[in-house]
């Protein structure tokens, strides 16, 4: 189950990745899909609940915004919808981008793991800061704790070294930061999979807007 795995990822990871190496890669993707939809949840609700003064600030067609401006709950449940779907569906494409840098990264370094291998590193790895990335503070920590936990990942799925899994994480982060800076559009999608940061700011100035 899900949830008892992020239990055992949270609580042993080494533990964890050692277990996880001889799983189907299709358990991975299984648990992505599952806890994709907690922040994913999150977004479309508070999104949804404030959808009416969200909606004035977008641009669209004068026809379009009379048609949603009368019908406040059209506006609420139409952005909240988007929002969560984008967000549900980022996730699934930007960690899979982020899978191939990281695989590139452990290649160079010699890792011994397979794509899927990576692909494993990155769901898991991540996991407790694209779940639980959208709390207060506490979001923070869970970010921190997801790189750190992404060394034993590469060591025991890629068979490397703690030093090697050091720089392969250092390594993928490092690209994907160049990545990000450098081409727009592959900093949207990295920023979705990766540095959850931005939904997280996105969620905190929707709940600024509650409190005027």
């Amino acid at each position: 189950m899900p949830r008892t795995k992020m239990e055992k990822l949270l609580l042993d990871p080494e533990k964890f990745f050692a277990k996880v190496a001889k799983e189907k890669i299709s358990e991975a993707w299984t648990y992505l899909a599952y806890w994709a939809l907690l922040p994913s949840i999150v977004a479309l609700l508070l999104v949804g609940f404030m959808g009416v003064k969200l909606g004035g600030y977008i641009a669209m067609p004068t026809w379009l915004g009379d048609l949603l401006l009368s019908n406040t709950t059209m506006v609420g449940a139409a952005l909240g919808t988007a929002v969560g779907i984008a967000i549900y569906v980022g996730l699934f494409i930007g960690l899979f981008c982020v899978a191939i840098v990281a695989h590139a990264v452990a290649m160079l370094f010699k890792g011994r793991g397979s794509f899927n291998d990576t692909l494993k590193a990155v769901i898991y790895g991540t996991s407790p800061f694209y779940a639980f990335g959208w709390l207060p503070i506490f979001g923070v920590l869970f970010g921190l704790y997801s790189i750190i936990i992404q060394v034993p990942a590469f060591r025991e799925l890629h068979r490397t070294t703690y030093v090697k899994s050091v720089l392969i994480v250092l390594g993928t982060l490092f690209t994907v930061g160049v990545l990000v800076g450098i081409i727009p559009f592959l900093g949207g999608v990295f920023a979705t999979g990766y540095y959850f940061g931005i939904v997280v700011n996105s969620i905190k100035g929707i709940v600024a807007l509650m409190m005027v």
